[in-house]
């Protein structure tokens, strides 16, 4: 504004391809946040649109793209400019290419925690599993639920762009989405939390980690997703009980002395059952001679 200077520019290189003109211009929607709102498009598309229109969101001092959605919106020009909207943290715009209300935001997560072994001996380790989901309105829609039965996973802010495609325009799994860092810890005995470590879920919304309990007891194991750009937190707990250990029964002395002459007695038995049997086959043979 001081001095006309040019602080950045953004140009989208990616964007419908297909039309005549090489490329759909993007128009500024509205302002949030510290954060700009651009629709490509044009106010006389054809029927079926042309493909590669998207919603974008830059951070107004840098010009970093925050986030792209592949959408064709009538908020781009003029008086349509009206039909988006910004409210709560919630955009909401008409989508052409789905024809459906489109409205962007940071949704609800759930975490479902669970241990493969209830109770366990000290020193032995369980397995301490769970699974992180999206449950925002739009996973609930019948073409989405019935394609995630258990559930929409959750997603790093690296991967939801292409993964919201996925889930709700059709578009391919990205082979390289990530999961969600998840913090575990245990509840000790005087009410304090202790930390076990963090693991970071897969892109299938599932984790685990090998924890084995520092003594016997009853222990809370807890779950908990802090929340990100995209999600809110969600937690969850589990219970696991640690007995005494298992007593491994020392090994026992053999007196060998005795167990030597226990066979030595045997070898004699046998010997002599042998000279009897001998001197029993002579005499029936030198009864036979003799007849």
């Amino acid at each position: 504004m001081d001095d006309g200077e040019i602080l950045w520019e953004f140009d989208d290189t990616s964007s419908a391809y297909e039309t005549p003109w090489g490329r759909y211009p993007n128009h500024i929607s509205m302002f949030a946040d510290g954060k700009i709102y651009l629709f490509s498009g044009e106010h006389s598309p054809n029927i079926p649109p042309y493909k590669g229109a998207r919603t974008w969101c830059l951070d107004a001092i840098t010009g970093e793209e925050l986030w792209s959605l592949q959408s064709w919106s009538a908020s781009g020009l003029g008086e349509a400019m009206a039909n988006a909207y910004i409210a709560d943290g919630y955009l909401i715009f008409n989508n052409l290419y789905t024809n459906e209300i489109t409205c962007i935001g940071k949704g609800p997560s759930a975490l479902t925690l669970d241990t493969q072994e209830t109770v366990v001996s000290k020193g032995e380790s369980i397995m301490i599993t769970g699974r992180i989901t999206d449950i925002s309105a739009g996973t609930k829609q019948t073409e989405q639920a019935a394609r995630f039965p258990n559930g929409v996973p959750a997603v790093s802010d690296e991967s939801i762009g292409q993964w919201m495609e996925y889930v709700y325009l059709q578009k391919p799994r990205p082979d390289d989405a990530t999961g969600v860092p998840v913090k575990l810890a245990y509840l000790t005995s005087d009410g304090t939390w202790q930390d076990i470590d963090q693991v970071i879920s897969d892109d299938y919304g599932n984790f685990g980690f090998k924890w084995t309990p520092p003594d016997e007891g009853t222990y809370v194991a807890k779950a908990f997703f802090l929340g990100s750009e995209s999600y809110w937190g969600s937690s969850d707990t589990t219970h696991v009980g640690v007995g005494p250990a298992q007593v491994t029964p020392e090994p026992q002395e053999v007196d060998l002395s005795s167990l030597e002459e226990g066979q030595s007695n045997l070898t004699m038995y046998i010997l002599v059952v042998l000279i009897i049997v001998i001197i029993a086959l002579l005499i029936a043979i030198y009864s036979l001679l003799k007849k």
